[in-house]
């Protein structure tokens, strides 16, 4: 008996909507990341080139100011030479924020092989020599081959002053992303903050700018704390827009860096070939590969918001459901029940009133009543039984209490109580059953319950001759030794396409029904229960008009195996 719910349509709607919905919530979503990544990227790119432009320009301008102020070419004795480097030292670093840029190293030398730096224009008529390496700095001596040689701190350089530029403009909230490497025009390091120094391993870097640029112009004509109108060129933000993630300050977001100005002779300055290279690159490999990798990250995260979701939405349809289900099973069982009951009930009213009202007045009559009415309250009470079962099981609170048990004794019994309650005559049951089986470890009035319906069941479906076979063995499979029994009967059979349903509550036999053999349904579902309750199996094959046959499978006790 089936009862159809208007819950059904809802449910099937809910998951169809869930099925379009969710793929195309994860399509918006992947491309809109996608569109996100695409202009983090870009953003990215431009504020690392902001940032590399800046750490070269704050670098150049330093080096730039020494030379301007301590470059000038020099005359006079050597102690007048030495004087006048004291003097313009001291004046340039009462203003640097790094006088240690300059060492304390101060000598008189033969000025340098010119290959061994760079020679920068501080006069139009002189001109000093910036070594390569970046260790000193020749200003040369007028009307001399002489020179004096300042020393510069190249250790300073690179373990703190370059090192304060990389946190200055690279890293943000004590964090650095990008590997940077300093190289000369050979490919020689110059300086790395990076894990894997070697050249080639930026390869293919994000950045590549160059480092150390010298004016084509004469320094030494420029005036004042700076040098002429220095600046950055590009897009700008708006300045009271917040800063880059780890770069710069507000209102600086330029993505070309250029000197421009007018000197004295109104040519507009040149740049020679910078002395260094600098590369930049991010610490995962490229900044592409950064950006795909919060790509699918926040690709991650937003899926797994949508399965969450979608989990969500079909635990919701599936507790609906089984909701649904159990208030059709609590339909189906008063249905069935009532209307099994409907029927006795009919028989024990017309008899009662038949015997009150003096319609029965012989004894053979009286007597053919009282059968009737005994068996119709037999029936009652096995229904009211197998209800009261099933609504246990169906509660979760049947337990049995297992012991050792002698399953030959306990089908002697049940056989002996069937023929005795049924007084049939026409009754035939044949045993054979080992007397050498094994224990089991049951509940013996659980398990007569479950031979009794299985034996009724055979008599109920077995027309006018009513024989029953019951054989009991034992027999070893893979997990060890089990007791099989087989019940079988002559009857009518059931249906192929019943035969997946009989175990199920207030399902039966289609043959059963048009036979109009009476049955609740209910006592091959509480017999299944109770046979897995012992841990065993019941399976069923049937022919039509040629019977049926049950299998019952219990795993049967091990030798030394305690009660």
């Amino acid at each position: 008996m089936k009862f159809k719910t208007p819950y059904h349509p809802a449910a099937r709607l809910a998951v169809v909507a869930l099925l379009l919905i969710v793929p195309l919530l994860a399509y918006l979503q992947y491309t809109w990341v996608g569109q996100l990544s695409e202009e983090e990227y870009h953003r990215m790119q431009n504020t690392v080139r902001s940032a590399a432009f800046r750490f070269s320009f704050d670098f150049d301008q330093e080096v730039l100011e020494i030379l301007r102020v301590v470059g000038y070419p020099l005359a006079g004795s050597d102690d007048a030479v030495l004087h006048d480097i004291h003097a313009r030292l001291e004046r340039w670093s009462s203003r640097s924020l790094h006088p240690q840029l300059v060492g304390d190293n101060i000598a008189i030398t033969p000025f340098p092989d010119r290959t061994r730096g760079v020679l920068i224009r501080i006069t139009e008529n002189g001109s000093a020599l910036l070594l390569k390496d970046l260790s000193a700095l020749a200003i040369p001596i007028v009307g001399t081959e002489r020179c004096a040689l300042v020393s510069l701190d190249k250790d300073y350089i690179l373990s703190s002053y370059l090192p304060e530029l990389v946190q200055s403009h690279f890293v943000y909230d004590g964090r650095l992303d990008y590997d940077l490497l300093i190289t000369g025009k050979e490919g020689e390091v110059f300086f790395s903050e990076t894990e894997s120094p070697q050249p080639t391993s930026f390869e293919k870097a994000d950045m590549r700018i160059p480092f150390l640029t010298i004016p084509d112009f004469p320094i030494g004509e420029l005036r004042g704390d700076r040098p002429p109108n220095i600046a950055f060129e590009g897009r700008r933000r708006p300045d009271d827009a917040p800063p880059p993630r780890g770069f710069g300050r507000p209102g600086e977001n330029r993505e070309l860096l250029i000197m421009r100005g007018s000197p004295p002779n109104g040519d507009r300055f040149r740049f020679r070939p910078s002395l260094y290279t600098l590369h930049v690159k991010h610490r995962v490999g490229s900044l592409q590969e950064a950006v795909d990798r919060n790509r699918w990250r926040n690709l991650g995260i937003s899926f797994g918001i949508l399965l969450v979701l979608g989990g969500s939405i079909v635990f919701l349809v599936i507790s609906a459901v089984r909701a649904q289900r159990l208030a059709q099973q609590q339909l189906e069982f008063v249905a069935g029940v009532s209307h099994e009951l409907r029927t006795p009930l009919a028989v024990l009213k017309s008899a009662g009133e038949n015997l009150a009202d003096g319609v029965v007045q012989d004894n053979d009559r009286t007597q053919q009543y009282g059968k009737v009415i005994k068996h119709e309250v037999i029936r009652l009470s096995e229904m009211v039984e197998n209800a009261l079962a099933y609504a246990g099981i169906q509660s979760g609170r049947q337990t049995y209490e297992l012991h050792p048990t002698d399953l030959p004794a306990l089908i002697e019994e049940t056989i002996r109580r069937t023929k005795a309650r049924l007084h049939d005559a026409d009754l035939v049951i044949e045993s054979s059953i080992d007397p050498a089986l094994p224990p089991i470890r049951g509940n013996a009035e659980a398990l007569h319950s479950v031979f009794e319906n299985l034996i009724a069941n055979a008599i109920k479906y077995s027309g006018d001759k009513k024989w029953i076979g019951i054989s009991a063995h034992a027999k070893q499979n893979n997990v060890g030794w089990i007791v099989e029994v087989v019940v079988r009967d002559t009857g009518i059979g059931i249906p192929q396409e019943d035969l997946s349903r009989i175990f199920h509550a207030f399902q039966r036999g289609a043959n059963a029904r048009d036979a109009q053999i009476q049955g609740s349904g209910l006592g091959l579902a509480i017999t299944k229960h109770i046979i897995e309750a012992h841990g065993g199996s019941i399976a069923v094959s049937s022919t039509l008009n040629s019977g049926t046959e049950f299998t019952l499978q219990f795993p049967a006790m091990q030798n030394g195996e305690q009660a």
